[in-house]
């Protein structure tokens, strides 16, 4: 699945979207893959906006690719 951080803004206990903020990172998205008992996570940031839906999902397609390769 995967999540972009503005939905994890109440979510996140420990504060790491908030430090990432702290370094100018203000747009992100998290990902997770279970596939078969191998799992995979992945997260990607940036500065100036936040990421599309075509970049989301073309990003968690790489991220599937990348753990299929290496399960």
């Amino acid at each position: 699945g995967s999540a972009t951080w503005a939905s994890l803004d109440d979510g996140d206990p420990e504060g790491v979207v908030a430090r990432a903020r702290a370094h100018g990172l203000e747009h992100g998205l998290a990902l997770s893959l279970d596939r078969d008992g191998s799992r995979s996570f992945a997260g990607f940031a940036r500065s100036d906006r936040a990421f599309t839906s075509a970049e989301g999902a073309e990003i968690e397609a790489i991220t599937a690719r990348l753990h299929d390769l290496t399960a």
